[in-house]
């Protein structure tokens, strides 16, 4: 076969999910790259790889819009893969939206096969598509680390009696996914809970973790710290070698609370939540929550 012929073959065991095709069109110590795998992966590897983007979208094609041949052993593919998100990607649960994110292929051939597939695309198109944010900001600046947040609120606008608070610190920034994971269980078990008013989250990309969680009373925050999930997690930490080099965790009382303040839709003004909810200039301002 030709150049041509091969980067064919291959794109239809692609489109077929036959990871043992795919590799067959591969020649000994042929390799795999794209922005996700940029240093190549072959065999074992490529089949996983591949059987995992098609967990996350079962109908997985490459549209192929052109394919030229630039010399006797080289192909070059422009493709659309299309899908659908109905399984978990990178941790994150399906979204269950359609993708169609364009991309090529450079495909270097030799008389027993495939060489190398060099596969270019944008991740950040992807994730567009997927309604999935992507944030751009540095690592550090200064003593200042980064990352990412959450918020989870269920419409509890009671009074926190109990503040909890954990801080861990990651072994590495590897840890970050894991974490994330447990974290999410954490807080879809305990949002079900009885006194539960919201929790504040953040993770820095270097591994720096912290939860604070609002809670009505101390009965109520004592009971979270008994379920399923949590136990998972605690576990997880507290294994040898487990996720994580160090981890606090407490819970805070008779903490100040001051003044409460709502942004009149009316004039504009910040205005004193009372219980008449009522601003300066006559109008009623919705009640915020305490968390």
């Amino acid at each position: 076969m030709n150049a041509g012929e091969m980067a064919r073959a291959y794109i239809e065991a692609r489109n077929a999910h036959d990871t043992d095709r795919i590799n067959a069109t591969f020649a000994d110590g042929g390799s795999y790259s794209d922005p996700n795998v940029p240093d190549g992966i072959s065999g074992p590897a490529l089949a996983g790889y591949v059987n995992g983007l098609v967990s996350a979208f079962p109908d997985l094609e490459f549209q192929i819009g052109k394919l030229l041949e630039a010399g006797p052993d080289t192909a070059i593919v422009e493709w659309i893969m299309k899908g659908t998100n109905s399984g978990s990607l990178m941790g994150l649960p399906p979204t269950g939206r359609a993708i169609a994110l364009p991309g090529v292929d450079i495909i270097e051939t030799g008389e027993s096969g495939i060489r190398s597939v060099r596969g270019y695309y944008s991740n950040g198109t992807m994730m567009a598509q997927l309604d999935v944010q992507v944030l751009v900001r540095p690592k550090t600046v200064g003593p200042v680390s980064f990352g990412g947040g959450t918020y989870t609120n269920v419409g509890n606008k009671a009074k926190p009696g109990v503040i909890g608070i954990t801080q861990i610190q990651l072994a590495s920034p590897d840890q970050n996914d894991t974490l994330t994971g447990y974290t999410r269980e954490v807080l879809r078990e305990i949002s079900q809970m009885p006194g539960y008013i919201g929790t504040a989250t953040s993770l820095t990309w270097d591994g720096h973790g912290v939860t604070v969680t609002a809670w009505e009373d101390m009965e109520s925050a004592k009971a979270a710290v008994q379920g399923a999930a949590h136990a998972e997690s605690m576990k997880a930490v507290f294994e040898p070698n487990g996720i994580g080099v160090s981890v606090w965790t407490s819970f805070w009382t008779d903490g100040q609370l001051n003044t409460r303040w709502q942004r009149c839709g009316d004039c504009g003004s910040m205005a004193v939540v009372n219980s008449e909810l009522k601003c300066k200039c006559g109008a009623t301002i919705p009640e915020p929550p305490w968390f």
